[in-house]
C-alpha cells in the first residue's frame, strides 16, 4: 500500500495497523482511537519520520500536526527498527515469527526519526492499551519524492493476527476489549 506523508494530497499518512489501511488526517480525527502511527516528512524532505498519535500531539509544534493534539484518542504505540531485511520480513510466515522479531528488537519509542530515505528498513511497532494490542511488523519497500506534495512510501504490513474468517486480515473485534 501507499502511505503519503501530511502534504501528500493523493494518499494518507495514517495507518490503522489491525485494518491494515491508510488514512488522511481528517478521517483519521473521526475515528482517532483506530489510529496507530503517522507518517511526516520534516521541512520540505530534511527528515522523515514515524509518530505515534500520543507523541504527535505531546511532543511537536502543534501547528504543524494536523490537529492531533485535538483528537479524542491518541494511541500511544511504540516503534523501534529492526535488523531485518526486506527479503527477511518476506519470509515471515507465522505469529511466532513476527512475535520473536518485535519481542527482540530494541530501542522502542513513541516516534522514529531519520535524516535519511526510509527505502528498505523493517520497523517492530507494539501498542499494549486497555482497548488495543498490537503486535505488527511494517516494512517500508521505497521512498517516492521527499517534501511538498509528492511524498510517500511504499510499504507492507504484517499484523500479529487471528483470521476466523479467512479473508487474510486480523479479525479486529478479536484485539478489541
Amino acid at each position: 500500500m501507499n502511505c503519503g506523508h501530511q502534504k501528500n494530497a493523493i494518499y494518507g499518512n495514517c495507518l490503522d495497523l489491525l485494518q491494515g489501511t491508510v488514512v488522511g488526517m481528517g478521517e483519521a480525527s473521526d475515528n482517532s482511537s483506530n489510529i496507530d502511527l503517522i507518517f511526516f516528512s520534516q521541512y520540505d524532505g530534511l527528515g522523515y519520520s514515524f509518530y505515534s498519535p500520543y507523541e504527535a500531539a505531546n511532543g511537536l509544534n502543534e501547528g504543524s500536526w494536523g490537529g492531533v493534539g485535538k483528537w479524542r484518542d491518541r494511541n500511544e504505540t511504540e516503534i523501534a527498527q529492526t535488523k531485518l531485511t526486506i527479503g527477511q520480513f518476506e519470509k515471515i510466515q507465522t505469529n511466532t515469527q513476527l512475535l520473536n522479531v518485535v519481542k527482540n528488537a530494541v530501542g522502542f519509542s513513541g516516534y522514529f526519526f531519520t535524516p535519511n530515505k526510509m527505502d528498505g528498513r523493517v520497523f517492530a511497532v507494539k501498542l499494549m492499551q486497555d482497548n488495543r494490542e498490537i503486535n505488527a511488523l511494517l516494512a517500508v519497500y521505497k521512498q517516492f519524492g521527499s517534501g511538498g506534495g509528492n511524498g510517500y512510501l511504499k510499504i507492507k504490513i504484517k499484523v500479529q493476527g487471528i483470521d476466523n474468517n479467512s479473508d487474510g486480515y486480523a479479525d479486529e473485534n478479536a484485539y478489541k476489549r
